[in-house]
């Protein structure tokens, strides 16, 4: 299923995946996409995931797992219900090692983390949009500051100042509800946008 969303000034086409079909289909669309590109930022993929928190009664505790995958390419974006889809996620392990696509998150550390925890998956090229701003900036405050988390609203400010607060603004969705079999159009809408902030962040400060 896709949808249309204006992000800033941009038509972002957001396809709603949860079955392998349409996973293998999506992701085949995305890899032709960025192959066809001649810019050389083109092969940068924003990447955020959405967990679903239950109560584990083996173990007596609330316990988590992730339930969406979003994956952005300037105005493409999927967003994966990792929950619906009951077959191995092959096609989207493979997409995760491909050479040529370099991923980009906020708390990188922590997406894939629980990528692996919870269907084995890693990532060959991954960086983390916080150890940018260090790199790119080489400002005093950040450098001293290296290991502090940066949100994306800081990021996307600092990157592009002044042209997303009205985006930044959005929808928020409500905590805990990603595991839905059915997710909101604000849940949906709130997806593309972090997944195609962290995109264009990676690419404003690497220009």
């Amino acid at each position: 299923m896709k949808y249309q969303f204006l992000v800033g000034e941009c038509n972002v086409t957001t396809t709603l995946v949860y079955n392998t079909i349409e996973l293998n289909h999506s992701l085949g669309e995305l890899l032709s996409k960025i192959r066809s590109s001649s810019d050389n930022h083109m092969s940068i993929v924003g990447l955020d995931i959405e967990r679903h928190y239950y109560q584990d009664d083996t173990k007596h505790q609330l316990a988590e797992k992730v339930a969406i995958v979003k994956l952005c390419f300037f105005d493409t974006c999927l967003i994966i219900q990792l929950l619906r889809i009951n077959k191995p996620l092959c096609s989207l392990a493979e997409f995760f090692q491909r050479q040529e696509l370099t991923f980009v998150a906020v708390k990188m550390n922590n997406c894939l983390k629980a990528l692996n925890r919870d269907y084995g998956i890693q990532c060959r090229n991954a960086f983390d949009l916080g150890e940018l701003v260090v790199t790119v900036k080489q400002e005093k405050k950040l450098i001293n500051e290296k290991f502090k988390t940066f949100g994306l609203q800081y990021l996307t400010n600092l990157f592009t100042p002044g042209k997303f607060l009205n985006v930044l603004k959005g929808p928020v969705a409500p905590v805990g509800s990603w595991g839905a079999t059915v997710l909101s159009l604000e849940q949906i809408e709130a997806a593309t946008r972090d997944a195609y902030l962290c995109c264009l962040v990676a690419h404003f400060s690497s220009c």
